[in-house]
């Protein structure tokens, strides 16, 4: 989806990494002492039907919602695999001004009963849901470049003539078994700085080339379009575009354009074509592109329609008990399946997002950390059967306090810390039921998280960054209001591996 044969082009301008390590070493390093955790927009429209694709895909299969549907299963993963990257998360679904036709084909406009599952999981894990006015792809993209959000996760390459900074892809055709999402990371100033190409470039290549806006212009291959970008008239065309006047004006503009990208087809004055190519030339010429009757295309990525509402979502923690009785509703899951399940993918998502949350504090007496469940306000005060106001607030304890001495380690160094589970058992429910589950978790950890979680100063010289006082975004355990049955404490010393 999106513009035909993009991702190979860009393929040797990007990058694989974990999306963990992404987070820990391009965002979460960089910004230590600032409270702005990074926010990644996600394309669920296509994430979801991506997953949908591959499920009527498999065979011998029955139709109902449960086991045997995996395009909820697989969302639930990734969502547990976003959580454990330390990453707060917005989801855009396509708006109601979305294009009618992609490819020439009509688009089908109806909700179908995977999306409405998936709103739910995503509320559910402590994300957030919007709806674009039109394509998630555009909204997401002016997000990006007016810093709204840091980075945008899609399988669409349309993203890239919209205008998007910062781009994350899941990779086709790779294993994601582990919990640690792997991502192709796509930075366009670094793009720019190799090929030249602007935005302006990248419309010219969703034009030339197959996308879903564009059916493209036929003769004209990727290496040509992707040529013609590099050589400046995609520009050239976004400047005609947003300085039309007359109708006779613009189409001189524009005649003027394929004149001149015609001679380069011919010639490769700039070295960018490779090969002169008098029938690629002619092809172009022929087809008159660009034209009057291409206004609406570039306008589409030019000018997409824009919601204008502001975003303020304060963060969350995963409702652990929601998310349990979700999995067992809709996946037919058995309370053993469940918490093995949960085991697995939601507790290291729980943990990180505890500790990477701005406002988590430490208890070194207990060596334990805690983390309101939601933000701090008077708004989110909840009251006991006595009438007594209070924070839900979750709370994990060390089982192996030595570890957490990060000293002398580099930020980015990884160890092995052991986690008692017992109580995010209980949340779930399902405790009462019997099932034999350990009731604790190990994870790695990275020494910049630990001393960020820990807001130790004396870690200044060994990580290279100082460590913002406890304030109220990074309040002090007394701060928080609790008792002792009102935390959600997670010890479990004497628990089972």
């Amino acid at each position: 989806m999106g513009v035909e044969g993009l991702w190979t082009l860009l393929q040797n301008m990007s990058f694989r990494q974990t999306l963990k390590d992404f987070n820990i070493e391009h965002w979460f390093v960089k910004n230590f002492n600032n409270a702005h955790a990074p926010i990644v927009g996600v394309d669920a429209s296509v994430l979801l039907d991506t997953f949908h694709a591959a499920d009527r895909g498999m065979k011998n299969r029955t139709r109902n919602l449960h086991t045997s549907d995996t395009t909820l299963t697989q969302f639930q993963r990734f969502l547990c695999q976003l959580s454990e990257a330390g990453l707060k998360c917005i989801f855009c679904f396509d708006g109601p001004e979305r294009p009618s036709f992609k490819r020439g084909r009509a688009v089908i406009n109806r909700e179908s009963s995977h999306y409405k599952h998936a709103q739910t999981l995503i509320e559910l894990f402590g994300y957030h849901v919007i709806t674009a006015q039109g394509d998630a792809d555009a909204e997401l993209a002016v997000l990006n470049r007016t810093g709204v959000i840091d980075a945008v996760l899609t399988k669409d390459s349309d993203v890239f003539p919209f205008g998007a900074i910062c781009v994350l892809r899941v990779p086709p055709f790779t294993s994601q078994q582990s919990n640690d999402l792997v991502v192709e990371v796509y930075d366009a100033p670094f793009i720019h700085q190799k090929t030249g190409i602007t935005i302006g470039g990248f419309i010219l290549l969703a034009l030339l080339l197959r996308s879903d806006i564009s059916n493209g212009i036929s003769g004209i291959g990727a290496k040509t379009a992707f040529g013609l970008a590099q050589c400046g008239f995609g520009d050239n065309l976004l400047n005609a575009f947003s300085q039309r006047s007359t109708s006779t004006t613009t189409a001189l503009a524009f005649q003027q354009i394929n004149t001149e990208m015609t001679d380069e087809i011919k010639f490769n004055s700039h070295g960018k074509i490779g090969v002169c190519s008098p029938v690629r030339a002619n092809k172009l010429w022929e087809s008159g592109f660009p034209s009057l009757k291409d206004l609406g295309d570039i306008e589409a990525f030019a000018t997409p329609p824009i919601s204008s509402q502001v975003y303020a979502h304060p963060p969350r923690l995963p409702n652990i008990e929601g998310i349990a009785s979700f999995c067992r509703a809709n996946f037919g899951w058995t309370a053993e399946l469940t918490l093995r399940k949960l085991h697995m993918d939601l507790w290291p998502a729980v943990v990180m997002q505890m500790l990477c949350s701005q406002y988590v504090v430490y208890n070194p007496t207990n060596a334990e950390f805690l983390t309101p469940a939601k933000e701090p306000t008077p708004d989110n005060l909840e009251l006991t059967t006595a009438g007594r106001q209070f924070i839900p607030t979750y709370s994990i304890s060390v089982l192996n306090k030595k570890l957490l001495d990060v000293h002398g380690k580099k930020p980015t160094h990884s160890t092995c810390i052991d986690f008692g589970v017992n109580t995010l058992i209980q949340l779930t429910g399902l405790a009462g039921s019997q099932v034999n589950t350990p009731t604790r978790r190990r994870l790695k950890i990275h020494s910049v998280i630990i001393a960020y979680a820990m807001n130790n100063q004396p870690l200044n010289n060994s990580l290279g960054y100082t460590l913002p006082t406890a304030s109220s975004s990074r309040q002090p355990v007394d701060s928080i209001p609790h008792t002792d049955n009102e935390v959600i404490e997670l010890t479990d010393s004497d628990s089972n591996e």
